[in-house]
């Protein structure tokens, strides 16, 4: 079975897309390191949940266990952001692709499923139009949302994010 934990299926999706140059040892999970993902989809997948692929669509990364997109009460949702894009939350990456389940469905599963189901309750594995990587959540001053809205709103996200997809 290849259930990881929430922080190991965080890193697998954050050193693939980071936009340093460089990858880095993590010695421990800090989520100000993560990066700001934006996307868009061809379907809105908002409440389906993400999975990371292998390069080609044969097997499972990563992916979380039911137990990961629920914190307390913060649901890892992404955020809505104008012009139908999306503030990634849990991890997205150039290879993700999204299951069947919402995150509350998912939640609620009694038990970690394993590769093949999860495999199987895959409904798209080619869901992006564009992924940016706008650069790590401890740099944002202000929040990360509001600072992306406003790179919608003045058409700058290309110049000003990575642009990964």
């Amino acid at each position: 079975m290849k259930a990881i934990c929430f922080f190991s299926f965080i890193m697998a999706l954050v050193v693939p897309t980071a936009s340093f140059g460089q990858r880095k040892q993590v010695k421990s999970f800090n989520s100000g390191n993560l990066p700001v993902l934006v996307y868009k989809t061809k379907k809105d997948y908002s409440k389906n949940v993400p999975v990371i692929l292998s390069p080609d669509g044969k097997s499972i990364v990563s992916f979380p266990a039911p137990g990961d997109v629920v914190g307390g009460n913060k649901k890892w949702a992404p955020q809505r952001l104008k012009s139908g894009y999306l503030l990634d939350h849990i991890g997205v990456g150039r290879n993700v692709a999204f299951l069947k389940y919402t995150y509350d469905e998912y939640a609620k599963m009694p038990s970690v499923p394993d590769e093949k189901n999860i495999l199987e309750a895959v409904i798209d594995k080619n869901p992006l139009v564009v992924l940016y990587d706008c650069g790590a959540r401890k740099d944002f001053k202000q929040d990360a949302g509001k600072v992306i809205n406003g790179l919608i709103a003045t058409k700058t996200i290309s110049k000003k994010c990575k642009s990964i997809k």
